[in-house]
């Protein structure tokens, strides 16, 4: 990149250019990108290392780190009746667990949840920003933004601010599975070439997954110059982008907006179903409301919690008959919060694309989100839970 070709912006009162600088590294999966970031972490550090994580169970797999260079210590975003914290709760056990560490002489590699499974969020950015200005030299703050529910103005101010920011492909934006990214922030790239660290990850990484500067670090070893496939998989999932990020903004609001009400609607008239509410501080953020947090209220029986809701899952995933629609939601794997479980029901950004594209045909906004809800309706006919997969219609 051309670093003299952006103009010079103000971000949150730091200077950055317009598209800030930035290395991509990408990788087949999550694991791969947390060794790189944990291997990043090392090499700018030089010190011993805490990973502060949110509930491992709640984000993309990402485990506190146990090796003898890196300590993992786990802020909740539940209590232990998996009713959601609040943020202020939150963020007050990260900053205790950051200060307890750096008093130790430690560094701290914090993470920010942008958005959980369930739609929570975990440190904020703005508790993660006052670490980093109590300490900078010893933090290194890595923004979990893998669901994809992130607007892109954030995602230029975290790099701004100098974190690294890891994304996905799939999930919401709804492209192929199998493509993790982590971008991270020039200067860091740059520190990491003067610091010359002997630091290596043994990771199935081809050489051209990883930028210039850190191909000899990252990937010294690499048996391949390319991986052609996960290139593919990230052209299609940034055709996906685009074509979302083309649609207006306000609709797109209204989009999901509308998902949210009437799946959460329709979810509770259900006598073996609870509707998560909404946490206070997203009542205004469509992208997490459109993950709606079903939990399914296990009768008695011999089933396990987790084997009731994985049961009650493949009966919502299932097509219902003669449906033909296009609609994408998606029912995510069952998540243990507390003593009961979670079902993630949550919209993409291809069914917000097909909703938008039925209106350009000239259809009204109802017509337009029929076949997203068509079945809602038609669900109040079942009486049985097996029957529920009328609940919501998708393409698998």
């Amino acid at each position: 990149k051309q670093k003299t070709a952006y103009e010079i912006k103000e971000c949150d009162g730091v200077q950055t250019c317009a598209l800030p600088i930035y290395a991509m590294l990408i990788a087949s999966a999550f694991l791969f990108t947390a060794l790189v970031a944990r291997a990043i972490a090392r090499a700018l550090l030089r010190r011993e290392i805490v990973e502060i994580v949110t509930t491992p169970a709640e984000s993309t797999q990402f485990h506190p780190g146990k090796t003898p260079e890196i300590a993992g210590v786990v802020v909740d975003l539940r209590d232990g009746l998996g009713i959601p914290r609040e943020q202020t709760d939150i963020d007050t056990d990260a900053l205790q667990l950051c200060e307890a560490t750096l008093e130790s002489g430690a560094g701290a590699l914090l993470h920010c949840l942008d958005t959980s499974k369930t739609g929570l969020s975990g440190i904020s950015r703005g508790a993660a920003r006052a670490v980093m200005r109590a300490a900078p030299a010893r933090t290194i703050v890595l923004v979990d933004a893998s669901e994809g529910r992130v607007y892109p103005n954030e995602v230029k101010r975290d790099l701004a601010h100098g974190m690294m920011v890891l994304v996905t492909g799939s999930l919401f934006i709804g492209g192929p599975p199998f493509s993790a990214a982590l971008l991270v922030p020039d200067a860091m790239v740059e520190a990491i070439a003067e610091s010359a660290p002997d630091e290596h990850i043994e990771a199935p990484i081809a050489r051209f997954d990883a930028p210039r500067a850190l191909r000899s670090r990252l990937a010294p070893n690499a048996g391949a110059l390319a991986n052609p496939g996960l290139g593919l998989r990230w052209t299609a999932a940034l055709r996906e982008l685009e074509d979302y990020l083309a649609i207006d903004e306000t609709l797109r609001r209204d989009i999901l907006e509308t998902f949210s009400r009437k799946a959460r609607s329709m979810a509770s008239r259900y006598a073996f179903l609870s509707v998560e509410p909404l946490p206070l501080d997203d009542l205004d953020d469509p992208l997490r409301e459109s993950i709606v947090t079903l939990v399914p209220l296990t009768p008695g029986g011999p089933r396990k919690p987790i084997e009731y809701a994985a049961g009650l899952r493949a009966a919502l995933a299932a097509p219902c008959p003669g449906f033909e629609g296009d609609a994408r939601c998606h029912v995510g794997r069952p998540i243990t919060v507390g003593d009961r479980v979670a079902l993630p029901l949550s919209a993409s950004a291809p069914m917000v694309r097909e909703v938008s594209r039925r209106l350009d045909m000239g259809l009204g906004f109802d017509r337009a989100m029929s076949p997203v809800f068509r079945d809602l309706g038609r669900s109040e006919e079942h009486t049985s839970e097996l029957q529920s997969h009328s609940f919501i219609s998708y393409a698998v």
